[in-house]
């Protein structure tokens, strides 16, 4: 192979900016996966990294379909060349192969450079943010060169101590049978799991329902819209957590009317939001106070504010005694 130097010397300037913004995300065990990025694999070789590759996508299916797992594994040069249905089930495959605590990275070319050669797709953030959702929560990193898009999912990382915090306390309210609705990619439901009670994690998100399953497969979790959940069943804990925030007053008191059908006699209602002080989030269509908390669960009964929930979030239950029906 011609040497790590001379092949840098011929990329181009974006070229060896953009290889430069993916090694810095590589591990030492890291599979290339895609067509020939030859800055790149210099970059990585020259930087003493192990590199597994495949050159295109018709050799990428022997290459994932291995038992081996690398820390990090790189999709670049790939997607654009493949039609839009062919992109997700090529990136669950790559993903399969990321070792816990490893990082999947997705580089395509940015739908802004209007001189993309024919047959290639090029991506907008919003589409490839949307593309990578559906294996787990994608991280998006802004040095990479102009014109290029560098996302990252990382598999399994652990939860940040406020989010473990909030988990632990939440969980601490929990007794019987208990359904999370918006459960996410099943943090929280694992760790009610953890204190030996039986709980089924509910979203309507398929990427995270799949994500949930896989990180916690002895939990039940179940892909449905919250609104749409039978109410013959019912739960001696039906837990609310940083779903309201999503949505606006109107489905948000549709969604709580739902849960609370869903509340066995002598069970338990948990709601959690983040209040009016924590940083706005572009994702969140409301805030909360708690007096706003007050209003909306006074309509089930006596809410009762939980005082050592982690800082900036509002914790509040209502029981439903055997007597109200």
């Amino acid at each position: 192979m011609t040497s790590g130097s001379r092949v840098v010397a011929r990329a181009s300037r974006v070229e060896r900016a953009l290889a430069r913004a993916i090694a810095r995300r590589c591990s030492a065990d890291t599979v290339l996966l895609g067509r020939r990025f030859d800055a790149l694999l210099a970059r990585l070789e020259n930087d003493g990294v192990v590199v597994v590759r495949s050159e295109t996508d018709e050799g990428f299916a022997d290459l994932v379909g291995s038992e081996e797992r690398h820390q990090t594994v790189v999709v670049a040069r790939l997607l654009e060349h493949v039609d839009q249905e062919r992109a997700l089930p090529l990136l669950r495959q790559a993903y399969s192969r990321v070792a816990p605590g490893g990082r999947l990275l997705v580089c395509v070319p940015h739908s802004a450079v209007s001189d993309a050669p024919p047959g290639q797709r090029p991506f907008d953030r919003a589409s490839l943010k949307r593309l990578l959702k559906e294996i787990d929560q994608p991280k998006v990193y802004t040095d990479q060169p102009y014109g290029w898009l560098l996302m990252g999912v990382d598999r399994d990382p652990p939860l940040e101590r406020t989010v473990a915090e909030r988990c632990r306390v939440i969980a601490g309210l929990c007794h019987g049978a208990v359904l999370e609705l918006g459960c996410g990619p099943g943090h929280l439901s694992a760790e009610i799991a953890g204190r030996g009670l039986e709980v089924t994690g509910v979203d309507k998100n398929a990427g995270k329902i799949e994500t949930a399953r896989r990180r916690y497969p002895s939990i039940r979790f179940e892909r449905a819209d919250i609104l749409e959940l039978p109410e013959e069943q019912s739960f001696d804990t039906v837990v609310l957590a940083e779903v309201l925030e999503h949505v606006d007053a109107e489905v948000g008191d549709r969604i709580l009317e739902k849960a609370w059908t869903l509340v066995a006699a002598d069970g338990r209602l948990v709601v959690s939001v983040p209040n009016e002080d924590c940083i706005p989030h572009r994702n969140h269509v409301r805030e909360f106070t708690l007096g706003d908390l007050r209003r909306r669960l006074a309509a089930f009964g006596r809410p009762r504010v939980v005082s050592d929930q982690p800082f900036k979030w509002l914790l509040t239950f209502v029981e439903r005694s055997s007597s109200a029906g």
